[in-house]
């Protein structure tokens, strides 16, 4: 099981970056889409881990320790900790050290942090290791097949407790200064770096994602084509017996470009049973209002003002004769609804049957439909049009 995190963002990216090649279309997406034109430089900030133990790491150095000369100031201990990289092996050693070896002028200092509120400040060793340019990441990365395996590593260090930031920056269109950093790009950006920088890594892996709403701070128009975005950032587009994605949305552009078989719509009864059920109609070609309605369930995609106004336009539309008064109502609604935007015509007169045949119908109180209904109600509305052609 493994826990999508922002850092994985951060970490996504900074692979990308290092075996660039090995990632072919997939800078002119980062420039199309984000405006991200290169890797400017990155600070892989690290931390005494949670693991490591005091007594032990002097005993290991206690020759060292006793070397004539040396000061017996804390911070020379700390110091040579954290340019030991607290001793850390494996993986999460290996690649801390590749840091270390492409860093310019690595810096062992030390910090007052406080990880939990409720805790006092505590002093620790931290090493700040500095990659100032595209060589110094190429220098890290170069003994990694792909960018993968880079994630891999720098995902190894990060379950090792052993960053305590890792600050990537880079250029942008417009702006070749350096001074963007990961956490300055919108949290829809970071967001979409997070979940389609971990789904790429992961190509070519047996692997099945849970998205818990990742379209949430997008804007529509990713919203619109997110399922898309994660074929051409990704790659699982080839790999589909691989790779499974099942997400959950309550955003209807997100799903407004997609067939009915791709698609499930749950719904609590009043009595907490559960259903999942394919929708009736393909929600692809509905259009944001249609999927409202059809999919959600919502009697009308309009605000309840406009609606209701319609609703009374319709009413007096209706009418076999209008009084005077009716008249002059009707048509000061018309102006309203066409100063919205509405235009009704009587031209239609198929339409102007059907509105006969919905009499009493106050969709701005109706209540929002189950599939069921929403499935009832298509095969009624037939029905009513089946009968006004018999009638014509």
């Amino acid at each position: 099981m493994f826990y999508c995190r922002p850092i994985h963002g951060v970490l996504a990216l900074l692979a990308h970056f290092a075996r660039q090649g090995d990632t072919e279309g997939l800078d002119a997406l980062l420039r199309e889409k984000l405006g991200i034109t290169s890797f400017h430089s990155a600070l892989a900030h690290f931390k005494e881990p949670s693991w490591f133990n005091h007594a032990n790491w002097k005993k290991a150095h206690s020759a060292e320790l006793a070397a004539p000369g040396r000061g017996r100031r804390a911070y020379t201990e700390l110091a040579d900790q954290a340019r030991d990289l607290w001793g850390a092996r494996g993986p999460a050693g290996t690649c801390a050290r590749k840091l270390l070896n492409a860093a310019f002028h690595p810096l062992a200092l030390t910090g007052k942090v406080v990880d939990d509120y409720r805790d006092k400040p505590k002093t620790e060793a931290q090493l700040a290791c500095f990659l100032r340019d595209a060589s110094a990441l190429k220098q890290f990365a170069a003994t990694y097949a792909n960018d993968q395996e880079v994630f891999a590593a720098l995902e190894a260090a990060d379950i090792s407790d052993l960053f305590r930031d890792m600050i990537v920056w880079v250029t942008r269109t417009n702006d070749a200064t350096g001074d963007v950093s990961f956490g300055d790009l919108s949290d829809g950006e970071r967001q979409l770096l997070m979940v389609l920088g971990l789904i790429r890594v992961s190509r070519g892996k047996e692997a099945l994602f849970l998205l818990d709403e990742p379209d949430t701070h997008l804007n529509p128009a990713w919203q619109l084509n997110y399922l898309e975005l994660i074929a051409d950032w990704t790659g699982v587009a080839a790999d589909r017996d691989k790779c499974q994605i099942i997400l959950t949305s309550h955003n209807p552009l997100t799903i407004a470009a997609l067939e009915a078989k791709q698609v499930r719509v749950m719904l609590v009864s009043d009595d907490d049973a559960v259903t999942v059920k394919a929708p009736f109609v393909d929600p692809r070609g509905l259009g944001f209002s249609g999927v409202l309605t059809n999919i959600f369930g919502l009697s009308s995609s309009l605000d309840r003002p406009t609606q209701e106004l319609i609703d009374k336009r319709n009413e007096l539309a209706r009418s076999e004769e209008l009084s005077p008064a009716m008249a002059r109502e009707f048509e000061k609604i018309n102006a309203e609804l066409r100063h919205l935007g509405f235009l009704y015509e009587e031209r239609d007169q198929l339409y102007s049957q059907f509105l006969r045949q919905l009499d009493n119908v106050e969709l701005a109180d109706a209540p929002i439909l189950t599939p069921e209904q929403l499935r009832q109600r298509e095969e009624e509305s037939l029905e009513i049009v089946k009968e006004i052609l018999r009638r014509k």
